[in-house]
């Protein structure tokens, strides 16, 4: 049985969570935790994030962090390991983008899409 994973676009879910104060952002950051354990799963990678200790380090404070370093590492190495052409950061490299450069506001909203692109470009190639 295969495995349905959707594509999603970001800016109708940053739309939403805009004119909903935050809640569909809560739920895309579940949909895309799950659609990139999907696509893991689907390769026979096995989990590559736990969606219950990001949203336990998301109430702690520090969870989107992590939860932007996790979905940008595994997305990064899933896309090196299908020898695909899609530059997206690492974890590391994301990190420090949006230390750096967070307050702009156009860098996350910019590598926000980037991610999500290239996540629907691999679900594209994995059908």
């Amino acid at each position: 049985m295969s495995i349905q994973i959707n594509e999603r676009s970001y800016f109708l879910w940053m739309f939403l969570s805009i004119i909903t104060f935050g809640i569909c952002g809560i739920i895309y950051v579940y949909y895309t935790m799950d659609d990139l354990n999907k696509l893991y799963a689907r390769y026979g990678k096995g989990e590559a994030v736990s969606v219950a200790l990001v949203f336990i380090l998301m109430i702690l404070g520090f969870g989107t962090l992590v939860y932007m370093f996790l979905i940008y590492d595994k997305l990064h190495e899933h896309i090196k390991s299908q020898r695909g052409s899609y530059n997206v950061p690492g974890g590391l490299g994301i990190i420090l983008w949006n230390l750096c450069l967070g307050w702009t506001i156009i860098v996350p909203i910019y590598f926000g899409w980037k991610w999500q692109n290239a996540l629907n470009i691999q679900i594209r190639g994995s059908r």
